[in-house]
């Protein structure tokens, strides 16, 4: 865990609100209006029908295609500096105000290789049975060779977590059959009860500057910079110490930081639930992307085929409709 007086730790509070999950549908023009409900009274969050509940549930959360939610609706605003006050509660309301520009991505893969001491297997539709690492693994190589149809401009890097913190494996290619041997040799590594985040920014701040925010963000900058985390911990605990160098990147409008978050069903053994709220803190802009996975094949292909999409393109999450109306 990083320590010094340059480093802070970030402020906690007693009834925190969790930052709106959001998933991909139309071009975003305006701004996001958040009227949030008091979340002391409840932490339950959906995100696209898959729930994560506050209280511990014998069912898998994240399968569950029923409506729960209690975070307030997200509405659309024409003022860019207005603000909803709710329970004494002023909430700041997100804007995009980047072009929705095809600029290259520097994408950095992050892969979770820990095995939680009780870990259940990926069932296929074959009835053949995969570790999460290999689910992982094969979900990256889909997700590689998609986007490098799309745009071969694009560039990946590879981080790995290690037990409490991260190794830069591989550096920025195009060159994706590289990334996919080297993915071939990453191995389990346990797991322990906290996990620094702060090892994965520090890492991700040392081999890549993200483009200096121009004064009009009309002109596109020459990439952006996106983060795509795979988190494997249903107990694991991530927390960081935000230094100024690693508020600086989470708050840049040419950086993203993505979430698929493949877990255990969330029941009073694991921390399943505090693991995601905790990860959706990162989002300081109100634009990534979370998915919670707890062991779907189908799941975790189908957030991965999302998170394809182009952080200037896509729209919030919460906008996102992905169903078919055949009619």
């Amino acid at each position: 865990m990083m320590s010094g007086p340059a480093k802070k730790q970030r402020h906690k509070k007693s009834n925190e609100r969790i930052i709106p999950i959001q998933v991909e549908g139309r071009d975003f023009t305006t701004d996001d209006k958040l009227k949030s409900t008091d979340l002391t009274k409840s932490t339950t969050t959906t995100i696209d029908s898959i729930v994560i509940s506050g209280s511990p549930t014998s069912d898998d959360a994240s399968e569950d295609n029923s409506v729960c939610s209690s975070v307030g609706k997200l509405e659309i605003s024409d003022n860019v500096e207005s603000q909803v006050i709710k329970d004494q509660e002023v909430i700041k309301i997100p804007a995009r105000k980047l072009p929705p520009y095809n600029v290259p991505e520097k994408i950095i893969i992050i892969l979770d290789r820990a095995e939680d001491e009780v870990s259940t297997c990926f069932e296929l539709n074959n009835g053949n049975k995969l570790k999460p690492l290999d689910m992982l693994k094969d979900s990256v190589k889909f997700f590689l060779n998609m986007k490098n149809s799309f745009d071969n401009k694009h560039e990946f890097a590879l981080i790995t977590l290690n037990e409490n913190s991260a190794s830069w494996i591989h550096d920025f290619t195009n060159n994706i059959q590289s990334i996919i041997q080297k993915l071939k040799e990453i191995e389990e590594c346990e797991t322990e009860d906290i996990f620094d985040l702060g090892t994965v920014f520090d890492l991700i701040n040392k081999n890549i500057k993200v483009p200096t925010q121009n004064s009009d963000l009309v002109i596109p900058p020459p990439f952006v910079v996106r983060a795509l985390f795979l988190y494997n911990r249903s107990i694991t605990m991530p927390e960081i110490e935000l230094t100024d160098e690693i508020s600086e990147l989470l708050h840049s409008p040419y950086f993203t930081f993505d979430v698929a978050m493949t877990h255990e069903i969330p029941d009073s053994s694991n921390k399943c639930n505090l693991i995601f709220k905790e990860l959706q803190q990162l989002d300081t802009k109100g634009f990534a992307y979370f998915f919670p996975i707890s062991r779907s094949a189908a799941l975790l292909y189908a957030a991965i085929a999302k998170l394809l999409s182009h952080p200037l393109q896509r729209c919030t999450q919460k906008d996102a409709n992905y169903k078919i109306n055949s009619n």
